[in-house]
């Protein structure tokens, strides 16, 4: 690791980088109270997209299917160029409040995978019909 990754520098605007990756705590994006990610390409993405990290440190579009997209690191934002790791994310329609939402085959889903060799990944609990609190929980295999 440089140097200039060895830290994290946060502003007083909640601001935090390292090295060259810049983010926020809580503000725009239709998230309220969250940790974001910005700078990084999600053009091939549509918000509340669940995703994972590539190989080549790209998001792609995340599944139960398999072990490596099933490491879920957190949801497309609303504001372009943007992925919410922690907190809460605005923006989805009839959610049930309470409710714990899975990882499914490339959505975000009120209902586990049962299908044999795929893989659980806890992501949130919905707060109400139009929000979750993102929570990413280690994945499972059945």
């Amino acid at each position: 690791m440089s140097e200039a990754n060895d830290r994290i520098v946060i502003s007083r605007d909640g601001g935090w980088q390292v090295g060259d990756l810049v983010s926020s705590i809580g503000g725009g994006g239709g998230t309220g109270n969250a940790v974001i990610i910005t700078d990084i390409d999600t053009s091939n993405l549509s918000a509340g997209d669940p995703v994972y990290i590539d190989g080549s440190g790209d998001p792609q579009l995340a599944s139960c299917n398999a072990a490596a997209t099933a490491e879920v690191v957190g949801i497309v934002g609303s504001t372009a160029n943007t992925v919410i790791v922690m907190g809460q994310v605005e923006g989805f329609v009839g959610l049930t409040p309470g409710a714990r939402y899975y990882l499914g085959e490339e959505i975000v889903t009120i209902t586990p995978p049962t299908t044999d060799q795929y893989f659980v990944t806890k992501m949130a609990i919905a707060l109400s019909s139009t929000k979750l609190l993102l929570d990413i929980d280690e994945i499972c295999q059945l």
